[in-house]
């Protein structure tokens, strides 16, 4: 795993990976992908949604509101939106983000028959969902990186990611105090990141 990715939070790869059904659905996933007619469809995208859920908060059947809810991996935007919104506010403009857009990752072991259920793992394991705001979803399509699978299409976009220093759910159960300055909630452009918690994707 990526050093940059490994945080006390983040599921142990093992557990998840060992278990029969995240076996079964990788290999199918795999064999799917391998096949002579191979295509991507409703089926494809829903075994990798789901794949995407096991190894990036260790669960596979949760909502999207749940994954935000529970999840630390964020634009600094969305971040600072979590702090000045309402819980509806926060859900309604933010969006589940694949790092690496599903369709690339169907293309990446269509392309190559040595690809394994592990090497599949690994992949959907290292690279976790990014919370974003809809203005910066609008941007990552704006700017045709919305199916980009290069490394560099947040930055691109002018979109800054980090660790969230605590789970959104928290600030909704514990009231954390909105910041002083606003009472209404915002969705304009990030102001500069909080150094402590900026990745560089």
């Amino acid at each position: 795993m990526n050093q940059e990715m490994i945080t006390q939070d983040t599921p142990e790869f093992s557990s998840i990976f060992q278990e029969p059904r995240v076996q079964r659905r990788l290999q199918w996933l795999v064999d799917e992908a391998h096949s002579v007619d191979g295509h991507y469809d409703m089926a494809i995208k829903n075994i990798m949604r789901t794949l995407s859920n096991y190894f990036c908060i260790g669960q596979g059947s949760i909502n999207s509101q749940g994954i935000k809810m529970t999840h630390r991996w964020m634009s600094q935007s969305a971040f600072e939106m979590l702090q000045k919104c309402s819980r509806q506010e926060w859900l309604k403009g933010t969006i589940n983000e694949h790092r690496i857009p599903l369709r690339a990752i169907w293309d990446w072991i269509r392309s190559d028959p040595q690809i394994t259920p592990l090497a599949v793992a690994q992949k959907f394991y290292n690279n976790p969902m990014i919370i974003v705001t809809k203005g910066e979803d609008q941007r990552l399509v704006q700017s045709g990186l919305q199916s980009s699978a290069s490394s560099n299409r947040y930055s691109t976009a002018g979109i800054e990611v980090i660790f969230a220093p605590y789970k959104p759910i928290m600030k909704f159960k514990t009231g954390k105090t909105r910041l002083p300055e606003e009472d209404i909630c915002r969705t304009d452009e990030p102001k500069q990141p909080n150094p402590s918690y900026t990745h560089s994707f």
